[in-house]
């Protein structure tokens, strides 16, 4: 399996223009749309722009790329009733995933940028076992931010997959507070790197 952090040109890659993107959310949802499951995940196509480009996509961007590469499917799987209103849907759903990819992936990059850990990401590896990060082949970080709903959501994801033994498995879950505060986003910083270096004696 790849490890996306090695196909990167990490150090050209600017974690700074984050601040200067912007994010855009609507509160239009349908239960179709929201427990629909998409043949590609949405997490694929962020990585997919990212090895592209060299840089994170915008919202806009992200969104786009996401459903002009999937029209067909889309069309003939997701579209069949109700297209207008269920486009608008997906859009919004696609909105509000983006700063979650964000910030996973912006992670992975710190932590790949900031240490000697062996740090290990990939989507595949994301959406299939739910591990976000991978660090020294041994330590499987779950990143996720710190709500009921977010804890209710990594349950039912729990439900769903077998834990593989091999890993241990470390809850990072992320507040919302300032010091969090990324220009638009909630990322993680150093000081959640230092935390994980504690928890793994390192």
């Amino acid at each position: 399996m790849i490890n996306l952090l090695e196909q990167l040109d990490l150090e050209n890659i600017l974690l700074d223009e984050l601040k200067t993107y912007d994010l855009e959310f609507t509160q239009i949802r349908d239960n179709f749309t929201e427990n629909f499951k998409f043949e590609k995940p949405f997490v694929s196509s962020l990585c997919e722009l990212l090895l592209r480009n060299n840089k994170f996509p915008t919202q806009k961007e992200f969104r786009q790329y996401y459903i002009y590469n999937n029209k067909e499917y889309l069309k003939h799987n997701f579209l069949k009733t109700d297209s207008r209103f269920r486009i608008i849907a997906l859009i919004s759903r696609l909105n509000r995933a983006y700063p979650s990819l964000i910030r996973d992936l912006h992670f992975a990059i710190l932590l790949k940028k900031k240490t000697s850990l062996n740090v290990f990401y990939n989507d595949e590896f994301d959406y299939k076992q739910g591990i976000d990060i991978l660090i020294n082949d041994t330590f499987a970080l779950r990143l996720f931010v710190n709500t009921k709903t977010s804890y209710s959501n990594r349950y039912k994801k729990d439900y769903r997959r077998e834990y593989n033994q091999k890993y241990t498995y470390i809850d990072v879950p992320i507040t919302m507070s300032n010091d969090k505060l990324f220009g638009k986003f909630y990322l993680y910083n150093e000081d959640d790197i230092d935390d994980i270096k504690k928890h793994i004696n390192i």
